[in-house]
């Protein structure tokens, strides 16, 4: 597999998923090098080069190799159990994998062995980390150009390892971002998140907290660059020493340095690698889908991955539509014989929504709980405002990303009282019977004590989805307070009584499709060779479908301190 830029391309070497994954770069006239040796720190005064190793809201650990030849990108590698197994992050909530691309920059190297005046330690033996904070999802390998805008100081372990933050030059948003105050002010919201995560995203595996310089405040461009130039000059010391130490310099484009290779030699340690077997590709576990939650307070995480036995209590159905980290806007159809759940559509177009800082899609499986609905002609006592004529939506919140169209049994926890565009929506919180966590949640209380910001975080998310789009943010009832299982499965039962009176009582809704297979003394109720028929003049499911809208790559920021109100 070989990916292309104008000036660089990335060869794939061994299977995904495994320890022999390598990612080798080549210049466009297929001359092999090195990421950390030969691409140039600079492509002119101002735009720097990124090497990205890890596309946003993704989980493979990948890095610049410092011990093989050519300094590949290879899947990162720890031994667990005795056993060396590649490496993945957690997905920290709120935050599906990496929230960037991030990668290094080439010809830096942070000397272990020169203690930072700023931080006080030496440095973490690589190149300078870098995030890219652009609109567009990159790939493993990818070379981009980029303005850098400003850097945070880490200490991971005793060792200063700068991370700086940038936009790649072709972005819709570089000409307004000059300097790190433009981020706060352009994006809201995305460098706290990002010292959040760096803070924290160790922790659900067992290790500390990591620490900052500056108190963990972010330094502006001018400092950035010095420190650019101050590792660039290390990078030029390590190129040059005569003796070979642990890191590997061998490079193609340096004539001058020790251990400048020909284009041979380098075209020969490509060729050492096993081939390119994507199709053997070894998926990754299913931790890389878990959600774990971290206390920002204390100093134990609370983690999703935890051993269970037994189920207790009474259970609903949720038939899930929209899979968590996904943005195609899926619901069951009112209008259609026996309601599937097909794409929304709005003004002929298919509807997707936005990802909304620092949400990536939907942060739950989403979905509906089936044998409910919001009468519209039913004035909630609670809202003051009639029902939205869909059946309730519920959010399971367990570990796994579900399939669409799936039907989970789920615990009912709670509930928020959602006022959209003048409707009573519903949102029920739930958990997948047999997910891990499920037998320490039973009510709402437990889901802030288990699952730290997820309430807080939903709120939130319900609250602006639609504001990217030019809609006002909806507001809530209780002063957005959520409501107890008791209460949740008060309002399952009251719409399910409308649901059966729209069954039974012809005319209630005549733009509510009633077809069904099962429901005994209902007027829609039809036999098995009708319904069969209804799905045999339903076109076959293709591959052909048009490509996602490329708005699923972007994020929108959405400041919170605004003038709308947020309750009821």
């Amino acid at each position: 597999m070989a990916a292309t830029c104008s000036k660089y391309v990335a060869k794939h070497k061994g299977t995904p998923g495994t320890l022999t994954h390598r990612v080798y770069l080549k210049t466009a006239d297929n001359v092999p090098i090195s990421p950390f040796h030969d691409i140039p720190l600079k492509v002119r005064d101002g735009v720097y080069n990124m090497v990205v190793e890890m596309p946003r809201w993704t989980n493979a650990k990948f890095e610049t190799s410092k011990k093989e030849k050519l300094n590949p990108i290879i899947h990162d590698s720890k031994v667990y159990d005795g056993v060396e197994r590649v490496r993945y992050v957690h997905n920290v909530f709120p935050y599906h994998g990496y929230m960037w691309n991030y990668g290094s920059i080439p010809q830096t190297w942070e000397d272990p062995n020169f203690i930072d005046p700023h931080t006080g330690v030496g440095g973490d033996n690589d190149p300078v980390d870098i995030l890219e904070i652009g609109s567009k999802v990159g790939y493993v390998g990818e070379v981009k150009e980029v303005k850098i805008l400003g850097v945070i100081a880490l200490i991971d372990k005793d060792e200063t390892d700068w991370k700086v933050i940038s936009i790649d030059i072709n972005d819709p948003m570089a000409e307004s971002l000059n300097d790190i105050e433009d981020v706060n002010e352009k994006m809201p919201g995305l460098l706290p998140a990002s010292r959040d995560f760096f803070r924290n995203y160790k922790v659900p595996r067992g290790g500390k907290y990591n620490i900052f310089g500056f108190d963990g405040e972010w330094q502006g461009r001018e400092f950035t660059e010095n420190l650019l130039e101050e590792t660039h000059g290390r990078w030029r010391e390590l190129l040059n020493r005569e003796s070979k130490g642990k890191i590997m310099t061998e490079n193609t484009s340096n004539a001058g340095s020790p251990w400048h290779i020909s284009k041979k030699e380098a075209r020969d340690i490509l060729k050492s690698n096993p081939p390119y077997t994507p199709g053997a590709a070894v998926p990754p576990p299913d931790s890389a889908q878990y959600v774990s939650f971290v206390e920002r307070t204390v100093s134990e995480p609370v983690c999703s991955v935890v051993e269970r036995e037994g189920v207790e209590g009474e259970d609903c159905n949720m038939v899930v539509e929209i899979p968590r980290w996904t943005n195609a806007k899926m619901e069951i159809s009112k209008e259609e014989p026996l309601n599937p759940i097909k794409q929304d559509v709005k003004k002929g177009k298919l509807r997707f929504v936005n990802n909304v800082f620092p949400y990536h899609g939907y942060i739950w499986n989403y979905g509906a709980i089936p044998q409910t609905w919001e009468d519209p002609a039913h004035v909630d006592e609670n809202t003051k405002a009639k029902g939205d004529n869909d059946p309730l939506d519920a959010v399971e919140i367990g570990s796994g990303v579900a399939n669409r169209g799936e039907v989970k049994q789920v615990k009912i926890l709670g509930v928020i009282a959602m006022i959209d565009e003048g409707e009573t929506d519903w949102k029920i919180v739930c958990i997948d019977r047999n997910d891990p966590l499920a037998e320490q949640l039973n009510d709402i209380g437990d889901v802030e004590k288990v699952m730290p910001g997820y309430l807080e975080a939903t709120r939130d998310w319900f609250r602006i989805y639609k504001f990217p789009t030019g809609k006002p943010m909806n507001e809530f009832a209780f002063n957005g307070e959520w409501k107890n299982k008791a209460f949740a499965d008060n309002i399952i039962k009251e719409t399910n009584a409308h649901w059966k009176a729209l069954m039974t009582n012809k005319g209630v809704a005549d733009d509510v499709e009633t077809k069904n297979t099962s429901v005994q003394n209902s007027h829609g109720l039809i036999t098995t060779d009708e319904a069969t028929q209804i799905l045999n003049k339903i076109p076959a499911a293709t591959d052909a479908g048009p490509a996602a809208d490329p708005s699923t790559q972007n994020q929108c920021f959405v400041k919170r301190t605004v003038s709308e109100p947020v309750c009821a």
